[in-house]
């Protein structure tokens, strides 16, 4: 495994640390071995009008990257 790749893995590993779920979860987007966004699962129910029993770590750091990427300009960011 490359270094960038274990540096990735830890900051996902460090994002899973702020859930407030039992089992914890972290999911980082990087371009090579720098983070970009980061993300964790969370007791959220709802996103939109979809009802779920947690928030994946995923859809965290997916919505957090089109928040921080995608300001202010008029582009649906689909999932």
């Amino acid at each position: 495994m490359s270094l960038s790749v274990q540096r990735l893995l830890n900051f996902a590993g460090e994002a899973s640390i702020n859930s407030d779920l039992k089992i914890k979860h972290g999911a980082v987007i990087g371009k090579g071995s720098k983070k970009i966004v980061c993300g964790h699962n969370h007791s959220r129910t709802k996103h939109g009008r979809n009802l779920s029993c947690s928030f994946h770590a995923e859809m965290d750091a997916v919505l957090t990257w089109c928040s921080v990427v995608l300001k202010g300009k008029d582009i649906q960011c689909l999932l």
